[in-house]
């Protein structure tokens, strides 16, 4: 390998590898300099670079030994592996089916969800295991979270913060070893009154678009727990015949009153008299609370008066992702270990776009595709696209792909300033560059990362970058999507999607409709005018009591 020799040897205790390396002399870098037009540009654009030959003397090899024994998940930056990033879309078009698993009809968005759920479950089925712990104890499923809130009006959300601490804890599906009740004995308020033990079901105020559902649990959880606590019921289905049965025998009932159970993210409350009255939050009564500085200091003190000590929060760390080891030729096709890293969110909006990433060194590039092939075909009657995206984001596309760049639009009119705006937009919406989230969304675009913040094209031909202000958008091609390549539809398809343009024609296409929308100033006025009549109005405060 390049002027090294590495001799393996096996001592009977361990292993040994011994390192020759060929003493070179150091070679010089160089600089080049050169004039491209790239795609979408506006004139040559002067480009310089460093050639460097990389050797392999700091070259991480233990701790590729270490990655390729299994002790090790993570890849670092000097062991120069592939990595890809895909995102999950949700279709301008509808679901090609409406219908659950258990013949439920269903809207777009539990469709969604139930797709995404699909795709976890792929992703449980591939999961890697080390040879000491197969068939000892199953892996837990992967757990993707529902929501309809923004990435950071998620973080905020007690209730969906505390799941997922539940997903980094412990699998749900772990058997208990000395279950010993069978809930075919069991009345159904002996039901009742487990489910509602320290480690029974759930049950907290749930909420979903603007919906407040009180003592409710999800159904997923109660499959979970009959699962782990009945010798009886052994597998997720034989549970959600279990709940449909409970249901049918008045146990408990769907919120809204619309299906029946169903394992997923569904909110069922219990019924009649098994459906114990919580007390609120503080008590029935609020008391009120004198300020702690006038309590000790009495009533000639002022509270801002007295210095108050400062109170130190602890700074709790967020995981937002997961990693595993999977494993992509579970059949052993292969004459070598296909396995990748896979990182992919936790929390997941059916609105906007599914993120996750593929990390690998030497696997197969076939069997990757194949899988990803897969994946794709498996969710697309769901109204969910896969589609290829770029690591890092679009602004940067430049200094890694010299032949590409972002097209800047700006707009004729930059967005009105509306004060007090976090408190007239709907929960969970993102108030600030409202107007612009607004625009985009107009052309089916969704939201990519926030951070950034980026949107990604229902069609995956297109991403943009907002800036902000008169500035407006950077506009960029996605030139990862191409004949053969993920999220194209094959050209001449019957009855499919064949007849639509390339890629890069319809993202052209797509361009110049959202630049002459930019620039005229009398659209943008009508739009912003339309918006503005959207936002809620805040009520007036009352004027100040006057003693």
């Amino acid at each position: 390998m390049s002027n090294e020799i590495h001799r393996i040897s096996y001592t009977g205790e361990a292993i040994q590898v011994r390192r020759y390396v060929r003493r070179m002399p150091p070679s010089q870098p160089f600089e080049y300099k050169c004039l491209i037009w790239p795609k979408l540009g506006v004139g040559y654009t002067e480009l310089s670079t460093r050639f460097t030959s990389h050797g392999l003397e700091n070259y991480g090899w233990n701790r590729l030994d270490m990655l390729v024994a299994g002790y090790e998940h993570q890849f670092n930056e000097s062991l120069r592996y592939w990595r890809t990033r895909f995102v999950v879309i949700p279709t301008a078009e509808p679901p090609s089916t409406n219908v659950g698993p258990a013949g439920e009809k269903l809207n777009d968005e539990e469709i969604r969800i139930l797709g995404i759920e699909k795709l976890a479950e792929m992703f449980s089925r591939v999961r890697w295991q080390p040879p000491d712990e197969r068939g000892a104890t199953p892996s837990p499923p992967v757990r993707i979270l529902p929501t309809y809130l923004g990435p950071s009006a998620s973080v905020l959300d007690e209730q969906l913060m505390s799941q997922l601490d539940d997903i980094h804890a412990v699998g749900p599906l772990r058997k208990k070893m000395r279950s010993e009740r069978d809930i075919a004995e069991m009345s159904l308020a002996a039901v009742a009154k487990a489910m509602r033990e320290d480690d029974g079901v759930p049950f907290k105020e749930r909420r979903w678009h603007r919906q407040v559902y009180a003592e409710a649990f999800v159904g997923s959880d109660f499959v979970n727990w009959l699962v782990r606590e009945f010798r009886d019921v052994s597998t997720r289905d034989q549970a959600t015949e279990w709940g449909n049965k409970l249901q049918e025998q008045g146990l408990f009932e769907h919120c809204r009153g619309r299906h029946g159970f169903l394992d997923g993210y569904y909110f069922y409350q219990l019924k009649g008299e098994y459906a114990v009255v919580s007390t609120p939050r503080g008590g029935w009564f609020r008391r009120h609370q004198q300020p702690m500085e006038e309590s000790q200091h009495g009533r000639g003190y002022y509270p801002s008066s007295i210095p108050k000590a400062p109170v130190k929060k602890p700074i709790k760390r967020l995981i937002l992702s997961q990693s595993m080891v999977i494993d992509i030729d579970p059949n052993k096709k292969s004459d070598q270990a296909e396995s990748l890293i896979l990182h992919h969110d936790i929390m997941h909006n059916p609105a906007t776009v599914f993120h996750f990433e593929l990390h690998w060194i030497g696997t197969t590039a076939r069997c990757i595709e194949d899988t990803l092939r897969q994946w794709s075909r498996t969710i697309e009657r769901y109204g969910l696209k896969l589609v290829e995206a770029y690591v890092t984001q679009i602004s940067d596309i430049a200094s890694r792909n010299p032949f590409q760049s972002c097209f800047p639009v700006c707009l004729a009119i930059p967005p009105p300033v509306v004060l007090d705006i976090a408190r007239r937009v709907p929960e969970g919406t993102q108030a600030d560059q409202y107007f612009e989230y607004a625009l985009l969304r107009r052309f089916n675009f969704v939201l990519d990362i926030e951070a950034a913040p980026a949107f990604v094209h229902r069609s995956g031909v297109a991403f943009v970058q907002v800036l902000g202000g008169a500035e407006g958008f950077l506009f960029l091609t996605n030139r990862l999507m191409g004949p053969g390549r993920m999220g194209t539809s094959p050209v001449g398809k019957k009855g499919g999607m064949g007849n639509e343009p390339r890629p890069a024609v319809a993202a052209d296409e797509l361009r110049s409709a959202l630049q002459r929308f930019c620039e005229d100033k009398d659209a943008l006025n009508r739009f912003y005018d339309e918006e503005l009549a959207q936002l809620a109005q805040i009520p007036e405060e009352p004027p100040a009591l006057m003693i």
